[in-house]
């Protein structure tokens, strides 16, 4: 395998298990709180013990997905800085959209310039 090829699949990897964390967190996120509130009728000692129980459970399933978007983020933003565009403008545009919408500007410029990139390294 060349090296475009495994570039290609490292990245298509990554973008799949940075979404596939997301879903994972908005189904523990719902199944958690949902729990919660059905057993909110416990005693006050109780409920507050289940609710740091599922909280700390929460802040480790909102961090693990947050580092994964930031990280595919950052290594986008830095594949784009180092990149050739046919002008300055069509490169600000491109850093500007990975700032300002994070994981699905890098996913909508990962589609459109780095796979389309890769795919033509590849024929080669």
């Amino acid at each position: 395998m060349n090296v475009a090829k495994n570039k290609k699949i490292f990245f298509d990897s990554l973008i799949l298990f940075v979404y596939v964390l997301l879903v994972g967190y908005f189904v523990f996120f719902y199944i958690s709180f949902t729990r919660l509130t059905r057993e909110i009728q416990l005693p006050s000692e109780a409920s507050y013990h289940l609710f740091r129980k599922t909280f700390d459970e929460l802040i480790i399933a909102i961090l693990v997905p947050i580092f994964f978007a930031l990280l595919l983020t950052l290594i986008l933003l830095i594949d784009c800085i180092k990149r050739r565009f046919p002008d300055k403008m069509t490169k600000l545009y491109w850093i500007l959209v990975i700032l300002f919408s994070n994981l699905m500007g890098a996913t909508i410029y990962y589609l459109k310039i780095v796979r389309r990139d890769l795919g033509h390294k590849s024929n080669l």
